[in-house]
């Protein structure tokens, strides 16, 4: 997919920078990863990484709210890299959310509309 196609998304993003770890499962389990946001959505997130993703490798994204000072539990995704370029010697990675139940898409949803609240507030 395209980055021009992607300004047709489904859910907006909000700009927020924030640290996470994430893993390669297709890969090994033994290495954590860390990069940080850019922005992040209802459907995906944006990444800054060190290392470049193939487009649909499979991760798995821990993000922990108390970050930003909000009373929610950290909790993990699956996600799928959609697109990667590289920007200033690292990489910006494209990813989309896989949820398996109501109550992880619940928490994702809560988590971007408290960093969506917070932005509209502060502006």
């Amino acid at each position: 997919m395209k980055k021009a196609d992607l300004e047709k998304r489904m859910y907006k993003r909000v700009a927020i920078e924030v640290s996470l770890r994430y893993l390669l499962p297709m890969t090994t389990f033994d290495k954590v990863y860390t990069a940080s946001t850019f922005d992040i959505g209802k459907g995906g997130i944006g990444l800054t990484c060190d290392e470049a993703l193939d487009d649909g490798t499979a991760m798995v994204i821990e993000i922990d709210p108390k970050q930003r000072d909000l009373d929610q539990p950290a909790f993990r995704v699956q996600a799928q890299c959609i697109w990667c370029e590289p920007k200033d010697g690292k990489f910006q990675i494209g990813v989309m959310f896989y949820y398996f139940d109501d109550d992880l898409r619940t928490q994702v949803s809560c988590f971007v509309d408290a960093i969506d609240s917070m932005a509209a507030f502060s502006a």
